[in-house]
């Protein structure tokens, strides 16, 4: 589920790719948990999290989460930065590990300087939330996405992975 959070004080500054303890006002909820944000900052103050369904407290969320449902957001903590100086950048995510990625992408005004391609492995039937148009976002910032449903140890994968190793100068 993609919970999108509207500030009812005050805006939480942060950058993309941090993170925030999230307490829900709602019974079973109220324990703070860490998630990180998926999105950029945006001049409404709101704030984004990707949530699935993997324990206890996240397979109550996902259920009980509707709009109104009201929130205390501690945040941000970390920091998700990327090297500026690289010739090729290759991310490689899998299930809610694409977040940050999510929020990198809608918070940058620009193309990257450097070559990105994105490996994004996926599950069939664990696509991501409605709303979520990973193609569109990295085609809008010159991201090469290229999704794997099949797994790391195939050969398409390895061989366009080495290639890429290979053309970043890496061993």
């Amino acid at each position: 589920v993609y919970l999108q959070l509207v500030a009812v004080t005050r805006a939480i500054p942060f950058a993309a790719g941090q993170f925030a303890f999230v307490s829900f006002k709602h019974e079973g909820l109220r324990e703070p948990h860490p998630y990180t944000i998926a999105s950029a900052a945006g001049a409404d103050g709101s704030i984004a999290f990707m949530v699935r369904s993997l324990g206890d407290y996240t397979a109550r969320l996902v259920q009980q989460a509707q709009p109104g449902l009201l929130a205390e957001v501690y945040a941000p903590f970390g920091r998700f930065q990327r090297q500026a100086d690289g010739r090729q950048e290759i991310w490689i995510t899998g299930g809610v590990g694409i977040t940050p990625f999510i929020a990198w992408l809608q918070d940058c005004p620009e193309p990257p300087s450097t070559p990105v391609t994105l490996f994004h492995f996926t599950t069939p039937g664990c696509e991501l939330p409605a709303g979520i148009d990973l193609a569109g976002l990295c085609a809008r910032r010159g991201v090469n996405l290229v999704e794997v449903t099949s797994g790391p140890a195939t050969p398409a994968f390895r061989e366009q992975f080495a290639q890429l190793v290979a053309q970043a100068g890496a061993d």
